[in-house]
């Protein structure tokens, strides 16, 4: 499936005012208003998935954006000034791919922190503003030097993590840096390799996500592309439902979705194609079913 091929598919392209590429937006709602955080990069990916820099390092800047409800045109987009986050080496080299949601009556970000100095990649959530001075450093529960991924969901007013999809482990955020081990579930052979991509959303009682999963060797002879499949959570016993089979938005190409919103009549995914395009796709709900059963008409 390719989802922008669906028949009453709308297609918008997010464009900033900055010499870097636009790339991997999240959107967000809260009520009616539509946000996205679009980043922005200092380099080109090449097909192999190696990347060629404009500068000394790999470098990320993130824009706010306020979207049209009804248009999805833009309505302004002003850059995040995070120099104060950025000052922590953790987050030297900015926050990567950030996940927008709207939390505890504001707008709240989860990011990739990344340090270029030692390549390694920590969890940062923060507020949103135009100004971005607060952080909360989330460390690896398993230890890890690179995070990335999590999927961020907001139940009953608490904060929850996803870590990883198979085996699903899922972490509440018990405030300051602490996070508190919620369930662990069992390996689902179907989702060997896959990783977070949007947010979890509410829809239908249940929570959905778009995972995604890296076809090819990062860095090889041959093109890499990123593929998504939707997954139904239940929200009250972390199990998995519901699975679509394997989709893209556009192509056979690197895409990554960070965003996903679902409102009474639609559903939005905001994506990545290429690190060089940012792209807000809103499909008719009834889509969401045709999407696990495979077949967009």
């Amino acid at each position: 499936m390719r989802l922008a091929e669906h028949p009453a598919a709308e297609r918008v392209e997010i464009k900033l005012p900055s010499n870097m590429a636009a790339c991997n937006p999240s959107i967000a709602m809260d009520g009616d208003r539509i946000r996205a955080v679009v980043r922005t990069v200092n380099y080109r990916l090449l097909p192999t998935g190696s990347i060629w820099i404009k500068g000394s390092g790999p470098d990320t800047v993130n824009w706010l954006v306020d979207l049209d409800a009804q248009t999805l045109g833009q309505m302004g987009a002003t850059q995040i000034d995070d120099s104060a986050i950025r000052a922590a080496p953790m987050a030297s080299n900015g926050l990567e791919d950030m996940r927008l949601f709207a939390w505890r009556g504001g707008w709240w970000g989860l990011a990739s922190g990344y340090c270029g100095r030692n390549d390694a990649n920590t969890m940062i959530l923060a507020p949103v503003a135009p100004v971005m001075d607060r952080k909360v450093v989330l460390l690896s529960p398993t230890g890890e030097k690179k995070e990335k991924n999590w999927v961020v969901s907001v139940i009953g007013g608490e904060l929850y993590f996803i870590h990883w999809i198979s085996p699903i482990s899922v972490y509440k955020y018990a405030g300051n840096q602490m996070l508190e081990p919620v369930f662990f579930g069992d390996a689902h052979k179907d989702l060997m390799g896959w990783s977070g991509s949007s947010q979890a959303v509410a829809y239908n009682g249940k929570l959905l996500a778009c995972i995604h999963r890296r076809m090819g060797e990062k860095c090889g002879r041959d093109p890499i592309t990123y593929v998504h499949r939707l997954v139904e959570i239940d929200p009250e016993t972390w199990e998995i439902g519901r699975l679509s089979p394997i989709f893209a938005f556009e192509g056979d190409q690197v895409e990554f979705n960070s965003g996903l919103s679902v409102t009474s009549d639609s559903v939005l995914f905001s994506y990545g194609v290429k690190d060089c395009a940012a792209v807000v796709l809103r499909l008719p709900i009834v889509a969401v079913d045709q999407i696990f059963e495979g077949q967009l008409v």
